[in-house]
């Protein structure tokens, strides 16, 4: 993960999900900037090993989020010394367990893509800015979605070398790729793009439909977990929300309320107005996603240990 330091107080929630999910996995989270005080001393709550968050990365680099979100493609490979399969996500998602787990989901489907990198492509035609928009996009806007992105090591490595470098100068000397006439920092979504123009220059297979891989397939809701960063935007409304939480994340979540651990690191971080904002709002519609009464059950029987709650939720 990469993130800038204004986007520091998702990390702990971020760490902590993943290693309560998956405690063999490994965490690496880059962070532009120093870090909070306050975020360092949350992550001691988190006891779990295998973690690692590095501050005062990307030193040269310009500083704005585009940037620093398009740089989470490009870290060195010497960060993933000794893993065979990275996950890049964004740095504000919540990650839950699941009986098939996100790795073993998406290997399969990387072997079954004969390719080097899971991802699907972008819902969009053009970027999402009035500014840009007011003139017209006349460029190819053709994104692969950020949200997960799976590659693997050291095959993706060898295959989008040279593209990377490429890129790593164009972000550093602030400058377009002349594939469109915007530089990086002009618009948000410039690192899926920059992702997408990476993957095709380098010869890789791309997917043609939007919000489906190269098979023409969706990822199932579930593993795109739950994206706290939806929820702090007020031009999505209620039933779009709703529709984007997978039932069994819901289920998960009102599991991952009960744990003390997860309570003292959300309680300090919710400090952050903006964090306080977004919890609120992923509780209530949490809550409509899941019968009222399967929500008071399971609540219950959270304080009656955690095999009641397990049978619970199989049978909720």
């Amino acid at each position: 993960m990469c993130t800038n330091d204004s986007y520091s107080y998702y990390i702990p929630l971020f760490v902590y999900t993943v290693k309560r999910a998956y405690p063999d996995a490994g965490v690496v989270v880059f962070v532009k900037g120093v870090l909070k005080e306050a975020v360092r001393e949350t992550l001691k709550l988190i006891l779990y090993n295998g973690w690692v968050v590095k501050d005062q990365c990307f030193k040269g680099y310009p500083n704005n989020p585009a940037i620093t979100n398009s740089l989470r493609f490009l870290v060195d490979e010497k960060e993933f010394k000794g893993y065979d399969y990275i996950m890049i996500r964004d740095i504000d998602f919540l990650v839950f367990p699941h009986k098939v787990s996100h790795a073993e989901y998406f290997i399969r489907r990387m072997k079954k893509m004969r390719l080097p990198y899971y991802g699907v492509r972008g819902p969009y035609s053009h970027p999402r800015r009035r500014k840009i928009n007011r003139v017209g996009w006349r460029r190819d806007f053709t994104r692969i979605a950020g949200g997960t992105v799976v590659i693997k090591n050291p095959d993706w490595f060898d295959k989008t070398s040279k593209m990377r470098k490429k890129y790593r100068h164009y972000l550093k000397s602030n400058m377009s790729d002349g594939l469109d006439s915007h530089k990086p920092a002009t618009y948000r979504e410039y690192d899926e793009v920059m992702l997408y123009r990476i993957i095709n220059e380098s010869g890789l297979k791309t997917p043609r439909r939007k919000n489906k891989d190269v098979l023409g397939k969706r990822s199932p809701k579930r593993y795109r977990d739950m994206h706290l960063g939806d929820f702090g935007k007020r031009k999505h409304g209620n039933k779009r929300l709703i529709s984007r939480l997978a039932t069994e994340n819901a289920k998960e979540f009102i599991k991952l309320e009960s744990d003390p651990v997860w309570k003292e690191i959300k309680d300090r971080m919710r400090k952050n107005n903006k964090v306080r904002e977004i919890i609120r709002r992923v509780r209530r519609h949490v809550k409509h996603r899941l019968k009222k009464s399967t929500v008071r059950q399971l609540r219950s029987l959270c304080s009656s240990g955690e095999e009641i709650v397990e049978k619970q939720l199989k049978n909720a």
